[in-house]
């Protein structure tokens, strides 16, 4: 699609094949090479699939970016900022092998390269996708098509009050097979990166949660408490929206 496209994807590759992975492919090269001489054949399949892993991880990369940038109008391509693509190509080497975390990497990419939506990438969002976890990615990726979600978290009253047994969290298919506890770790950092916050409001009533699995396992758990559902709602800030446009692919 044009001498951008071609420069862009021969300097993606070349940044990815020589310097990009030479720290990350050294040490792992010489630790195989000393278990090796020294017998330890088990260890040397674990190295070697290893190996494997990252080579294919680092394929499926390339190949969201390609898909990326031939997404975009050939009017609209532009060269992307060095202030985004070289942080988030040298960052992406440490998180390659995250699926979801590697899509973020090449979305910001290829929006940057985008003239209908560059502006709305920006360079503090490396850092950003840095330190997030993939629950955090999948839970960002569930504000996709709405502004906000309904939250709650376990309590116990008390004369004086109420007695927190454990912070907010949401309920979700994207996340079913994960923890209460993990998810409001999730929720946790995500609101300390400014990305979502908790507002007044309920979008849905304690039924809403009641009839969720884990939240019935997790209401058992704390049965001497005499839990009950504090529910409020989760909102999207107005740089939570800028960072799910730049990276959150559906």
């Amino acid at each position: 699609m044009g001498e951008i496209i071609s420069n862009a994807l021969m300097s993606f590759s070349a940044g990815f094949a020589g310097a990009a992975f030479s720290n990350a492919q050294g040490p792992g090269q010489a630790l195989d090479d000393i278990m090796t001489l020294i017998g330890f054949e088990k260890l040397h399949e674990v190295a070697e699939r290893k190996r494997v892993k990252r080579e294919y991880s680092v394929q499926k990369f390339k190949e969201s970016l390609a898909q990326g940038i031939i997404s975009i109008d050939e009017g609209n391509l532009q060269d992307p900022p060095l202030s985004i693509v070289g942080p988030a190509l040298d960052a992406s080497k440490y998180y390659i092998e995250e699926q979801e975390l590697r899509e973020m990497f090449a979305k910001l990419i290829t929006t940057s390269m985008d003239k209908s939506k560059g502006m709305i990438a920006h360079p503090s969002f490396v850092e950003i996708i840095k330190q997030l976890s993939p629950l955090d990615a999948n839970i960002l990726k569930s504000f996709k098509n709405t502004m906000s979600h309904p939250v709650a978290k376990i309590i116990s009253i008390r004369p004086n009050g109420y007695f927190e047994l454990n912070d907010y969290f949401i309920v979700d298919e994207l996340f079913d097979n994960q923890s209460i506890i993990d998810v409001t770790k999730s929720i946790a950092n995500l609101d300390r990166l400014g990305l979502i916050k908790i507002s007044e409001g309920i979008i849905e009533n304690e039924e809403y949660f009641m009839e969720h699995p884990n939240v019935k396992r997790h209401l058992e758990m704390y049965k001497q408490e005499s839990p009950v559902l504090k529910v409020n709602r989760l909102d999207v800030t107005s740089y939570g929206v800028g960072f799910i446009n730049s990276c959150v692919r559906i």
